[in-house]
């Protein structure tokens, strides 16, 4: 293995293929469209295995969905999930990387750019071949390999007893106790392949099936949700390319210091960090901080993040020409973010005259954007009453018949109403920023909530298991 190096050596052209693996639509496909303007289509393709396919609305999502395979949080279903994406892929002889991102992904930088360090970073400094990328968990190779050992030499002792599970998943376990699961090496599931270990994880055949029999022996969901283990999907692809290279006899390299995606799960801010190992609290926002460190290790994707971001701060963050820029485009989404929720509990307070300039600059472009995006209201109708009745409106009620009819037949049914439109009035007067006194008018800055603090760890429920 190597880590990740920067050279000017670039390859041939080839699209990198996003695969997503997803419970439904992706958080925010708005954004994930313009994303993808501006680039020509054969740079990249989309690919998307939905557990419930029926909630992608997107078109550009809804057409490029897949046949799923059933999943579930914590079981190989998942590493199957990833294969079937990776083989229908495959079948574009185009594809070069594929790179697998879930639905609370985003990109941090623009498409252009990403293509081009895939291009010219995530490549062979000899031969200029593209290597497939691994954010490999270093601090917890040790307390992995001693659980797996532990669950490996359990799983083998049932399986010569009962004989239930198939001979090469007995090989499988066999081999893993005798190399003390040194061959097993822990990662993050959000990866990217090149095309050579795309096609021996697509078409691994009975030794990936006996793989992941051996693995539901071990890796038990049970073990997951106690964090004795990760998740399967976190320790395996890494581990089988490494073992089909050694049978194969063959030298090749991986880059396995390659944080392609930075998850938050460390940083506490906005609401975000903190929840449990199956569902860790989503970001609300942009920060700073947060892609400060996407930037620290050069990543090309953040999660977690909410559904329903503006696409405005998006914009501004891909179209940054530097690390600075892009720090800055952050803070600003955060401060809009700030901005919203003090509006929100009638705590708004104007910090500088500069902070309302920009504020409300931002808060005209995003509400634009948004009256763009949202759906046109339902046309408002009346039933027009019988002939001779009365219409209600105050002083101005009128005999609907004779040339009121005709009017409102012109309207094709719709009558004007003075109580619908002061309505309307007092929702848009309801939507503009209200000005609470800054602290040079007399007011106080309003004091945020501080994150709470991740618990401790708990020890292991099994005897030599260690928490991780």
């Amino acid at each position: 293995t190597t880590t990740m190096q920067n050279n000017a050596h670039t390859v041939e052209d080839g699209a990198a293929a996003f695969l997503f693996l997803t419970y439904g639509e992706v958080n925010n496909p708005h954004a994930w469209d313009e994303f993808f303007q501006g680039v020509p289509r054969g740079q990249y393709s989309i690919l998307v295995h939905a557990k419930h396919h029926n909630e992608v609305k997107h078109p550009r999502f809804r057409k490029r969905c897949i046949e799923p395979v059933a999943t579930k949080w914590g079981t190989t279903s998942l590493v199957r999930a990833h294969k079937r994406l990776l083989e229908k892929a495959l079948e574009n002889p185009n594809n070069q990387r594929f790179i697998l991102v879930s639905d609370s992904c985003m990109p941090v930088v623009g498409l252009q750019t990403m293509l081009d360090r895939l291009k010219n970073t995530f490549v062979d400094g000899r031969t200029g071949r593209p290597l497939s990328a691994f954010d490999v968990h270093e601090w917890q190779q040790t307390d992995q390999r001693k659980n797996l050992l532990h669950f490996a030499r359990e799983a083998l002792a049932e399986a010569r007893c009962d004989g239930t599970i198939s001979r090469k998943a007995v090989e499988v376990l066999e081999w893993l106790v005798q190399s003390k699961a040194k061959g097993v090496t822990s990662h993050t599931q959000w990866c990217i392949l090149n095309r050579r270990d795309a096609r021996i994880i697509a078409e691994g055949g009975e030794e990936l099936e006996a793989w992941l029999e051996a693995y539901d022996r071990m890796l038990t969901l049970e073990r997951v949700r106690g964090a004795e283990t990760l998740a399967p999907d976190e320790l395996f692809v890494l581990s089988f390319l490494q073992w089909h290279r050694e049978r194969s006899n063959r030298r090749y390299e991986f880059l396995t210091q390659a944080r392609t995606t930075f998850g938050h799960c460390c940083l506490l801010f906005g609401g975000g960090g903190g929840g449990d190992t199956q569902h860790p609290h989503p970001l609300p926002s942009l920060h700073g901080e947060f892609i400060a460190q996407c930037n620290h290790h050069s990543s090309l994707f953040g999660r977690k993040f909410r559904e329903g971001m503006d696409v405005f701060f998006w914009r501004l963050l891909w179209a940054a020409r530097s690390n600075a820029e892009r720090v800055e485009a952050a803070n600003r989404a955060y401060r809009f973010y700030e901005f919203e929720e003090e509006q929100r509990s009638g705590q708004l307070v104007w910090r500088t005259p500069r902070h309302e300039e920009q504020i409300l600059a931002d808060w005209a472009a995003v509400e634009a954007e948004r009256d763009r995006r949202r759906p046109p209201p339902a046309p408002r109708t009346a039933v027009a009453p019988a002939a001779g009745e009365v219409a209600t409106g105050g002083e101005q009620g009128a005999t609907v018949g004779g040339e009121g009819a005709a009017v409102a037949a012109a309207v094709g049914g719709q009558v004007s109403c003075h109580a619908c439109r002061a309505e309307e009035e007092q929702h848009a007067a309801s939507q503009a920023p209200t000005r609470s006194p800054s602290p040079e008018r007399g007011g106080s800055p309003s004091v945020g909530k501080k994150p709470k603090a991740a618990g401790g760890g708990v020890s292991g429920k099994e005897k030599g298991v260690v928490r991780v």
